[in-house]
C-alpha cells in the first residue's frame, strides 16, 4: 500500500473545494460595499457567486436582532421550547449565496430516531445599515440529504412558500416557536436557505457543542462539497434546534482534526469491483483494504453511527467500511478477526479532489465490542480515507494500522504499517484514520487523572479531563490507572551499577527527593534514561561549567552518545560546541508562567520554538477565528512607572502568526485578561499573507504590575520576533464638555434573553456613545466602575473615535442589579447605568406600576415620566422597536419565567462603591 509521493500536489487536489476565508481580501475580491454595523465602516462582497478569499470577518461584537416568526412569517411569541438537540456556537463568518442561491449545511442531532421538532433558530446576516427596502428569506426549507445532490427531497417548507421580510439591518437571529405545529424531522437533515439578495447570507458558527456536523456547505459554485478555508474552524452554520422529546448520543471515540493527508493508492493489477456497493468487504477483491484500531471511551457502546472522512482523487469511487472484531492472537497489536453483523455502510464518492465525509446512522441494536477495528475498501487506485496524523482526541488508538497483505502466503492482514513522519513528541508513530464514532444513550461520566500526573477526580466527562488519563463509571478510589495516577517517569542512577540508569514511575516530589530526574507528561515506557552524568545534572548545555553532563536531560544524553567524556568527565568547550550541533533548540528561561522575566521599554527579541504552553484558554472576548487558544506561550512582568497607555508592537521583525494576552496582576496564576490581540498588524501586501502578527494597546497605572504572555494561534504556531514596548502618557484634556449620549445616562437595563430558557448571551448594554474632548488616547480617558462584577470584573474593551464622539464597548454587557458609571477622567464627568430589569419608569421598585408604565408608554402617555430613557426603558426584549412583545417579556422578568430570577419587589440596586 502506498501513500501519494508529493504531498503537497495532494493537499492541492484535496483543497481545492475551501471556498472561504476569515479574513478580507483586496486581490480577490469582484465587486465590494461598504455597510455600517456598531457605527464601523466594513467591506461586503456583491455578487451572485462566491469564490476563494470573497468573504468578510464580522465584527466580534456585532449584535445580532432577534425576531421571532411562526411557520408561515407570522410573528409569535415564542414558548416552551423543549430538549436541545443540536447548538453550534456563534462565529463571525459571513457566507452569501447570491441572489435566491440556496445555501444549505448539515445538522446531525441527538434525535436518534428522528423527532417532532418544537423550536428552531438560525442567524443570517442581512448586510444593511438600517436604510433601504430590506431584503426577504425567499427559502428555508429542510432537505433529507445535500440540495444538490440529486435525488434531494424538500421535508419541510419553514415559510410554507411565503417569502420572509426584514429590515435592512445588519444581523438576524431568526427564532421559528413550532410548538403548535408538528414538524416532524429525521435525526440527520440539511438546512437550506436563499436571500433575495447578494448582500444577505448565513452566519458561521463554530464546531457544534451539542449534536454533530458534516462540516461541509452546499453552495451554488461548489455543491455539496464546500468547507471552510480552515480546518480548525470545523465551522458550520449557525442553528440551534429543540425537539418536544429526543433520544441521545455521545461521541465514544473521535480523532483529531484530519491534517489532508491522503491514505490510497497501490493493491491492484487491473480494475476491481465491490460486487455491489454494499453488498459486504471482499478483502482478496478489492483494489485497497485497510484498517484503524479504535477504543472507545465506553466498554460496551450502542452504536448510533460512525462518520469517517474520505477523498478521491481518480474519478467517481465506491469505497465500504464495516467494523471488526479484533484477533488479539497477533503479535503484540492484534489484527481485524470479523465483520460485526449490522455495523456495513457504503460511500459513492465525486472523486473530484474534494475532502468529503461518510456517514452512516443505524439504530442501536449492535454493542460493540471493547475494542475494534475500521475496515474499509475500494474499486479505485486513488481513493481512500484521510488521516488525522494525530493522537485520538476521545477514546484511546494504539496507533497503528492494518492492511490486507496479498504478497503473503495465504493472505493476510499486517497490523505493523505506520505513516511515515507522524510521532507522537515521544518518536512513537502516531496517527489514526478521522472517525467518529457516536453510541446511544447518556454520556458517562468517571474518573479523571489530570495530565499524566497530577491529581485525580470523580465525576468528570472524557471532555472535562482536558487530555488526562479517563475511566468511564468509575471512582477514582477503584480506578486502575497503570501507571497509578500521580506517578511520572523517574530515571535514576543503579543503585548497584553506577554505570547504569534505571526507571521508575513514582511521585515527581519522591522522585526529586531520590536524586532521579522526573519527566512530566510522561511514563517510563516511552522514556530512555541514557547515561548515568545527565541524571540531576547541573550547568547550562550551552556553556563550560566544568562538571558532568548538563540539566536538559535530552541534549545531554544527544551529546553524551557523541562525545562521553562530557558526562564521564566534564562538561567544556567542545561539549558545547557538540551542543550547538546536535541539539533541538533550548525553551527560554521563561517558558513557564512561575519563570517569566521582567521587560522593560524598548526593544526585545523573543523566540518561542521549543516552548510549550501551559496559560488558560482565552475569554471568548479575545476569540479570533473561533479559537480561544495561546500556544507556545512565553512570560513577562512589566512594571509600569507612569500611567498612560502602554503599546506592545510585534508587527516588525515577527515570521509567524503570534497572539499576545495582558494581565492586570503579576501575583499568582493568570486571571483576567485586559488586553488581547491576534492579527492587529496589518500584512503588508507585497509579504506572505498567512504570517499574521499582533499589536496590543493598553492603559496603564504607575506602580501597577502587568503580565503580558505571548504566544501563537493555537497549538500549531510557534516562532521569532521582536516586542517593542512604548508608552504615551500625554494627559486627557481637562477642559470641554462631556455628554452620555446613547444610551443616556441613568438608563434602566430591564433585557434578557427571549425566550427564558435561551443559552445564549444576556442582549443587555454594551456599547456606549460618548461625546467629549478629543483626546491622542482616549482608551486611557474613561474609567468604568460596577457595583456588582457577577463574579468576573467588566472591563472597558475598546474605544473607538468617529468624528466627534467616542464609541467605547465593554467587554461584557453591564452587570445585572448593579450600577455601572463610565468616567471621563480628564473632567471628571460621570455617566451611570442603573441595571434594575423590569424598572421600567425608572424609580426605585420593579413592579405592578412598571407595567402600567410601560401601557401608557406604548400608547404615546407621557413618555418621559412613563419610560423617561425612550427605547431603552420600553424596549424589553431588545428587538429594536416597542411593542406588545415587549409587555409580555415584562411579565417574564417580573416574574421570573423559566430559570431566571424573579425581579418584582426588588429594590434599585445601591450606587455606593463606585467613585
Amino acid at each position: 500500500m502506498i501513500r501519494c509521493k508529493f504531498l503537497g500536489r495532494c493537499l492541492a487536489a484535496l483543497f481545492v473545494g475551501v471556498i472561504w476565508t476569515s479574513a478580507y481580501s483586496e486581490d480577490s475580491a469582484k465587486t465590494t460595499n461598504t455597510v455600517q454595523l456598531d457605527g464601523n465602516d466594513y467591506n461586503v462582497v456583491l455578487m451572485d457567486d462566491v469564490f476563494q478569499g470573497d468573504a468578510v470577518a464580522l465584527p466580534d461584537n456585532l449584535t445580532l436582532q432577534r425576531v421571532f416568526v411562526g411557520k408561515n412569517g407570522v410573528p409569535v411569541t415564542a414558548g416552551s421550547t423543549g430538549v436541545e438537540v443540536y447548538r453550534n456556537v456563534l462565529g463571525p463568518i459571513y457566507s452569501p449565496g447570491g441572489v435566491n442561491g440556496l445555501i444549505a449545511d448539515d445538522v446531525q442531532t441527538t434525535a436518534a430516531n428522528g423527532c417532532d421538532m418544537s423550536y428552531l433558530e438560525i442567524a443570517v446576516f442581512g448586510g444593511g445599515n438600517g436604510t433601504g427596502p430590506g431584503f426577504n428569506v425567499t427559502q428555508l426549507k429542510i432537505f433529507d440529504r445535500c440540495p444538490g445532490q440529486a435525488g434531494a427531497v424538500v421535508l419541510v417548507d419553514l415559510l410554507d412558500g411565503t417569502p420572509l421580510s426584514l429590515p435592512n439591518n445588519a444581523g438576524f437571529l431568526l427564532t421559528f416557536d413550532l410548538e403548535l405545529e408538528v414538524v416532524s424531522i429525521p435525526s440527520d437533515f440539511w438546512l437550506g436557505m436563499a436571500f433575495s439578495t447578494a448582500q444577505a447570507g448565513w452566519i458561521g458558527g463554530a464546531s457544534p457543542t451539542i449534536g454533530t456536523s458534516l462540516n461541509v456547505i452546499d453552495v451554488p459554485t461548489i455543491r455539496c462539497n464546500a468547507v471552510f478555508s480552515n480546518p480548525a474552524l470545523y465551522a458550520s452554520m449557525y442553528a440551534d434546534v429543540f425537539c418536544a422529546t429526543a433520544e441521545t448520543f455521545f461521541v465514544g471515540y473521535k480523532s483529531e482534526a484530519p491534517s489532508g493527508i491522503f491514505f490510497g493508492g497501490g493493491g491492484c493489477t487491473s480494475p476491481a469491483t465491490l460486487g455491489g456497493c454494499g453488498d459486504g468487504i471482499n478483502v482478496n477483491v478489492n483494489c485497497e483494504a485497510g484498517a484503524d484500531d479504535i477504543n472507545p471511551t465506553v466498554p460496551n457502546c450502542q452504536l448510533r453511527g460512525y462518520t469517517v472522512n474520505v477523498a478521491g482523487l481518480g474519478g467517481a469511487y465506491d469505497i465500504e467500511f464495516e467494523l471488526w472484531t479484533d484477533d488479539d492472537s497477533v503479535a503484540d497489536t492484534g489484527a481485524p478477526l470479523a465483520p460485526i453483523p449490522g455495523t456495513r455502510g457504503c460511500y459513492h464518492g465525486a472523486g473530484n479532489g474534494f475532502l468529503e465525509q461518510a456517514a452512516f446512522v443505524f439504530d442501536g441494536s449492535v454493542v460493540l465490542p471493547p475494542k475494534f477495528w475500521l475496515v474499509w475498501a475500494d474499486n479505485n487506485l486513488d481513493a481512500g480515507p484521510i488521516e488525522s496524523a494525530a493522537l485520538a482526541e476521545i477514546g484511546f488508538s494504539g496507533d497503528f494500522f492494518a492492511i490486507f497483505d496479498r504478497g503473503e502466503n495465504p493472505p493476510a492482514w499486517d497490523p505493523n504499517f505506520f505513516f511515515n513522519g507522524c510521532t507522537d513528541g515521544d518518536g512513537d508513530e502516531c496517527g489514526s484514520f478521522h472517525i467518529t464514532v457516536q453510541c446511544l444513550g447518556v454520556e458517562p461520566t468517571g474518573a479523571c487523572c489530570s495530565g499524566a500526573g497530577g491529581t485525580c477526580s470523580d465525576n468528570r466527562l472524557i471532555g472535562e479531563c482536558g487530555g488526562g488519563r479517563w475511566q468511564p463509571n468509575v471512582t477514582c478510589a477503584a480506578a486502575l490507572f497503570n501507571p497509578p495516577c500521580g506517578t511520572t517517569a523517574c530515571c535514576k542512577v543503579d543503585p548497584n551499577d553506577s554505570n547504569q540508569t534505571v526507571c521508575d514511575n513514582v511521585n515527581p516530589v519522591l522522585c526529586v527527593a531520590d536524586g532521579g530526574d522526573s519527566t512530566p507528561g510522561q511514563f517510563c515506557a516511552t522514556v530512555e534514561c541514557g547515561f548515568p552524568g545527565c541524571i540531576a545534572a547541573e550547568g547550562s548545555c550551552l556553556t563550560d561549567h566544568g562538571t558532568p553532563g548538563c540539566m536538559n536531560n535530552e541534549c545531554c544524553n544527544l551529546v553524551c552518545d557523541v562525545d562521553p567524556f562530557c558526562c564521564n568527565n566534564m562538561w567544556d568547550d567542545t561539549c558545547v560546541g557538540t551542543a550547538e550541533q546536535v541539539c533541538p533548540p533550548q525553551p527560554p528561561a521563561n517558558d513557564n508562567r512561575e519563570d517569566a522575566i521582567e521587560i522593560q521599554l524598548g526593544s526585545t527579541p523573543f523566540s518561542t520554538l521549543s516552548t510549550t504552553t501551559d496559560g488558560p484558554a482565552l475569554p471568548q472576548s479575545c476569540s479570533s477565528g473561533g479559537s480561544v487558544t495561546l500556544g507556545h506561550d512565553i512570560w513577562y512582568e512589566f512594571n509600569a512607572q507612569s500611567t498612560g497607555l502602554l503599546t506592545i508592537d510585534l508587527c516588525t521583525g515577527t515570521d509567524y502568526d503570534s497572539r499576545i494576552a495582558v494581565y492586570d496582576s503579576c501575583i499568582g496564576a493568570p486571571n483576567m485578561v485586559v488586553s488581547c490581540d491576534d492579527d492587529g498588524c496589518d500584512p503588508d501586501p507585497g509579504t506572505d499573507p498567512g504570517i499574521f502578527t499582533s499589536i496590543s494597546m493598553l492603559p496603564v497605572s504607575a506602580g501597577q504590575c502587568y503580565l503580558l504572555r505571548v504566544g501563537g494561534f493555537g497549538l500549531g504556531e510557534s516562532g521569532t520576533g521582536t516586542i517593542m514596548m512604548s508608552e504615551n502618557t500625554e494627559a486627557c484634556p481637562t477642559s470641554g464638555s462631556v455628554a452620555y449620549v446613547d444610551p443616556p445616562s441613568g438608563v434602566v437595563d430591564a433585557r434578557q434573553p427571549h425566550p427564558v430558557s435561551s443559552t445564549t448571551p444576556r442582549q443587555g448594554i454594551r456599547t456606549f456613545n460618548v461625546n467629549a474632548p478629543t483626546a491622542s488616547n482616549p482608551i486611557m480617558c474613561f474609567e468604568l466602575c460596577e457595583t456588582d462584577d457577577e463574579g468576573a470584573p467588566n472591563t472597558i474593551l475598546t474605544v473607538l473615535d468617529p468624528p466627534g464622539s467616542y464609541d467605547i464597548t465593554f467587554t461584557r454587557t453591564i452587570s445585572v442589579g448593579a450600577v455601572s458609571t463610565l468616567n471621563y477622567t480628564g473632567t471628571n464627568a460621570t455617566g451611570t447605568f442603573t441595571s434594575h430589569p423590569g424598572n421600567v419608569n425608572g424609580n426605585a421598585v420593579a413592579g405592578a406600576d412598571d407595567v402600567l408604565s410601560l401601557m401608557n408608554c406604548l400608547q404615546g402617555s407621557i413618555p418621559s415620566v412613563d419610560c423617561p430613557f425612550g427605547l431603552y426603558s420600553a424596549d424589553i426584549d431588545q428587538n429594536g422597536a416597542r411593542s406588545v412583545l415587549d409587555l409580555a417579556r415584562l411579565l417574564d422578568v417580573l416574574n421570573g419565567a423559566g430559570a431566571l430570577t424573579p425581579w418584582n419587589n426588588t429594590q434599585k440596586p445601591a450606587s455606593a462603591g463606585c467613585p
